[in-house]
């Protein structure tokens, strides 16, 4: 299991488009990958789970992966999380 702290940069924060895209990308692993904040984790498939963690301008979270070709997922979300801004 490796992990990665990151701040979302984007100015709108991850609402229900960008979210889509994180769940799609997220489904197309072939390993776990959760998304947390100092409250909560959820599944990075489950659209409701991150939509639920309120991803806002400026907050932290930790993209978590665990399994098959866990390294070259973790970069897949953090790339996409990145891209946002």
């Amino acid at each position: 299991m490796i992990s990665k702290v990151l701040k979302i940069a984007a100015v709108t924060g991850v609402h229900a488009r960008p979210a889509t895209g994180l769940v799609n990308a997220a489904k197309a692993l072939d390993g776990k990958v959760w998304i947390e904040t100092p409250q909560k984790r959820v599944d990075a498939t489950s659209i409701l789970g991150v939509l639920s963690l309120g991803l806002k301008h400026g907050m932290e979270v930790t993209v978590v992966a665990e399994g098959g070709s866990e390294e070259s997922n973790l970069k897949t979300i953090v790339d996409y999380i990145e891209s946002l801004s």
